[in-house]
């Protein structure tokens, strides 16, 4: 999907994005007059099924996915959402300043969040009713995992917990998004990643059988396992990372997971 490959993020498009983000989607029809986004196939976009592949860093996310993708192909019209690591120019570098403490946690969930408005844009106009949308997290996992702990070490003020909380809110309702509360119209699938062949056709099963329009697919592993993950890819910045950190992400999606299925 080279051709929806976005560009690095400034400060200043950050800010315009989020702000004219907010403006559209006060529009019911989506569609406001200085809106620079093309959501003229929103319908479509809400409409149609979606699935999120989630979990704990260095879980296996992006390796699972890839084995349920071969699962699905020829079987179902689906399209990917990467993270955006995996996209932005610049995601490494923000990455690694974010988790230096050199780049703001409220900055950095507002740079995460302006590449999913902006990657959805160049997307809509490809989606059609019966496509389904894949998703490496959603904005949803910023909320209650990686702001979450951010909060929880004093790294994000109240105000801005609240501004990128109703930013998150305002997303899962315009795109109807997956989310982390359970409801009506969704189901959720909480796998081991270890067992990758068996695991990736169950989920892809999941995911062809599910009537709902939302999808989680849940991933979780052993502490050490997802460790080791982290040391052996050695992405850049991601040696700030220790074992009690990796930890605290696995409990945090613990927590997220039994919300999700039991609240």
């Amino acid at each position: 999907m080279s051709s929806t490959i976005i560009g690095s993020i400034s400060e200043s498009t950050k800010i315009e994005t989020i702000n004219r983000f907010l403006q559209m989607s006060n529009d019911t029809n989506g569609t406001s007059i200085d809106c620079p986004f093309s959501f003229t196939n929103i319908e479509a976009v809400r409409r149609c099924k979606k699935v999120v592949v989630t979990g704990p860093v260095g879980v296996g996310k992006t390796t699972i996915l890839s084995e349920i993708c071969k699962h699905l192909d020829g079987k179902v019209k689906y399209m990917l959402v990467p993270e955006y690591i995996d996209v932005l120019p610049d995601a490494t570098e923000k990455l690694a300043k974010y988790l230096k403490g050199e780049l703001s946690s409220y900055n950095f969930q507002r740079y995460v969040s302006v590449y999913y408005i902006q990657y959805l844009e160049r997307i809509a106009k490809d989606v059609t009713e019966d496509t389904v949308l894949i998703f490496e997290r959603v904005p949803d996992d910023a909320l209650w995992c990686f702001i979450r702990m951010d909060q929880m070490k004093g790294l994000i003020t109240p105000r801005e917990h609240q501004h990128l909380s109703q930013l998150i809110a305002r997303m899962n309702e315009y795109f109807n998004l997956p989310c982390y509360t359970k409801t009506n119209n969704q189901s959720a699938l909480i796998i081991k990643s270890d067992e990758l062949a068996i695991n990736a056709k169950v989920a892809a099963d999941f995911i062809k059988d599910s009537s709902h329009a939302k999808i989680v697919i849940g991933l979780f592993n052993d502490v050490k396992i997802c460790y080791d993950r982290v040391l052996k890819r050695a992405r850049p910045g991601e040696d700030s990372y220790n074992f009690n950190g990796i930890f605290m992400f696995n409990q945090c999606y613990a927590n997220m997971y039994k919300n999700l299925m039991f609240a």
